[in-house]
C-alpha cells in the first residue's frame, strides 16, 4: 500500500461496512485480509487512537459475583438467542426498541428496529425475517420477558416445533450470548449515530453488515464465512480491487455444491474446536476474579444511579 494511502485505507477498514469502530484485533484482520506494508499494526494503532468516536465511547464492566457455566450448540442455527434491548431514543421513524438474534454457534447475529415489542410484533419479526430465512432453530433462549412468555410465543414455538429455554430470574449471564452482542452492538451504535441519536435504526444494517463480516474471537472465522462459506464483498473492496487471484472455476454446479460442502464441514470442525477450547478458558478466566456477594435481608447497599439525559440514552 503506497504510504499517501495508508491512513485513509485503516481509517476505511476501522470504519464503515468493514469495520463498524471495532477493536485493534478485529481491525488488523480486514487490513490484513487486504494489504500489507512494513510497520502497519503500528499504524493501525495510532490511528485507532486517533478515532475520537472511539475515544468518547466508554461503559464498565459489570461485576463478576458467580461462576460461569457455559453451553455450546453444534451447527448453525441449532440454537439461537433472542432479546430485546432499549428503550432507546424515538427514531425519526418512531422505532424505540430494537430486536436481537445471535446464532450460538457461528455468532451470526440479527437487529431488527420495532416501536413496540409485543408478543404479536416480536413473533412476527422473527417468522418474517428470521425464520423465513435460515429456518427454524431446535432450541431457542430468552429471558422471562413477557413477551416471550405469553401464550401465542409459547404456541408459535410449540407448533414450529421449537424447544424454549429460558433464562434464570435475575441472571441475565444466562443469555450471555446475546447479551454480549448487546454491549458490541450499542459500541458500534454509539460511534455512528447522530448527536440528537435520532437516526440509530438507519444504521443498523451497515452495522450488522461490519459485525457479520469481523472474525469472531470464540469461532476463529467470521458469521459470514461460517454461515455463507465465503467472505462478502464489502466498499473497501471495491475501491482496492481484488487482492488474490481468483481461485479455479468449476464447471457444473454439482461440482459447485461438492466443494462448498466439503469446505464448509472442514469449517465446522475448526469451529467446534475453538469454541470448545474457548468456554474452557472463558471460564477459567472468569471464575477466577469471581466474588461472591452475600446480602442479608434489609442491608443497606449502594444503587448505581449515573446522570441521565433527556431524550438520550447513557449506551450510546
Amino acid at each position: 500500500m503506497p504510504g499517501k494511502y495508508r491512513r485513509e485505507f485503516v481509517k476505511l477498514a476501522h470504519s464503515g461496512a468493514t469495520g463498524g469502530h471495532l477493536g485493534k484485533t478485529k481491525t488488523q484482520d480486514q487490513v490484513s485480509l487486504r494489504a500489507y506494508w512494513p510497520s502497519w499494526k503500528l499504524d493501525i494503532s495510532l490511528e485507532l487512537k486517533r478515532c475520537s468516536e472511539c475515544a468518547q465511547y466508554h461503559r464498565g464492566k459489570a461485576p463478576r459475583q458467580t461462576p460461569l457455566r457455559p453451553f455450546n450448540a453444534g451447527e448453525p442455527f441449532e440454537m439461537i438467542s433472542v432479546d430485546i434491548t432499549g428503550k432507546y431514543p424515538k427514531s425519526s421513524r418512531g422505532n424505540e426498541y430494537i430486536v436481537t438474534v445471535v446464532d450460538m454457534f457461528s455468532k451470526w447475529g440479527e437487529a431488527y428496529p420495532v416501536r413496540v415489542h409485543t408478543a404479536p410484533v416480536v413473533a412476527k419479526v422473527l417468522v418474517d425475517n428470521f425464520f423465513s430465512r435460515f429456518g427454524m432453530p431446535r432450541r431457542l433462549l430468552t429471558d422471562q420477558g413477557k413477551e416471550f412468555e405469553s401464550v401465542l410465543f409459547g404456541e408459535l414455538c410449540d407448533k414450529m416445533g421449537i424447544q424454549k429455554v429460558r433464562t434464570s430470574p435475575y441472571q441475565p449471564s444466562t443469555n450471555g450470548c446475546v447479551e454480549r452482542f448487546h454491549r458490541t452492538l450499542n459500541s458500534m451504535i454509539g460511534k455512528v449515530v447522530q448527536y440528537d441519536q435520532r437516526n440509530w435504526d438507519e444504521c443498523l444494517p451497515t452495522i450488522m453488515a461490519a459485525y457479520r463480516a469481523a472474525k469472531h474471537e470464540s469461532t476463529g472465522f467470521s458469521p459470514n464465512r461460517i454461515v455463507l462459506g465465503h467472505e462478502n464483498r464489502a466498499p473497501l473492496d471495491l475501491l482496492i480491487g481484488d487482492v488474490l487471484q481468483e481461485e479455479g472455476r468449476t464447471e457444473a454446479y454439482d461440482d459447485y455444491v461438492y466443494e462448498k460442502l466439503q469446505r464448509m464441514k472442514e469449517c465446522y470442525t475448526i469451529a467446534r474446536e475453538h469454541l470448545k477450547e474457548a468456554a474452557r478458558r472463558r471460564k477459567d478466566d472468569y471464575d477466577m476474579t469471581v466474588l461472591p456477594r452475600m446480602f442479608a435481608v434489609g442491608q443497606w447497599v449502594w444503587y448505581y444511579y449515573p446522570r441521565r439525559y433527556q431524550h438520550r440514552t447513557p449506551k450510546w
